[in-house]
């Protein structure tokens, strides 16, 4: 079974952004990754709509088509996720962490979820 690495936004962004400077390097580790199949890439939902956020609607499209296809799977947050995203956020309230990041780290108690 392929180890699961989790996305985040600035990765996305990076991947369907031909105009960010690490466009390259993003296609590249997608490439090392996927194509022994050492990995399956898996993201929340608001890492999607922030990605969408910041891409334009050429890149939107393709980055939606990509999901469809099954290249990203996606974690749904739980109402029962809800305590653990709290408690990170909690933990780090001085830094602005996002709601992607908090609900990664809950992922991780839920490992066998993903």
């Amino acid at each position: 079974m392929p180890n699961t690495v989790l996305v985040d936004t600035g990765f996305l962004i990076a991947l369907f952004d031909v105009g960010d400077a690490k466009h390259e390097s993003a296609k590249q580790v997608l490439a090392d990754v996927l194509s022994p199949n050492l990995a399956r890439l898996v993201t929340v939902w608001p890492a999607v709509v922030e990605t969408c956020f910041f891409l334009n609607p050429r890149g939107k499209i393709a980055f939606l088509e990509w999901i469809h296809r099954g290249a990203l799977r996606l974690r749904h947050i739980e109402v029962s996720d809800i305590p653990a995203v709290s408690g990170i956020i909690e933990q780090f309230r001085e830094s602005r962490i996002g709601l992607s990041e908090c609900h990664f780290g809950s992922n991780f108690a839920h490992a066998s979820s993903i």
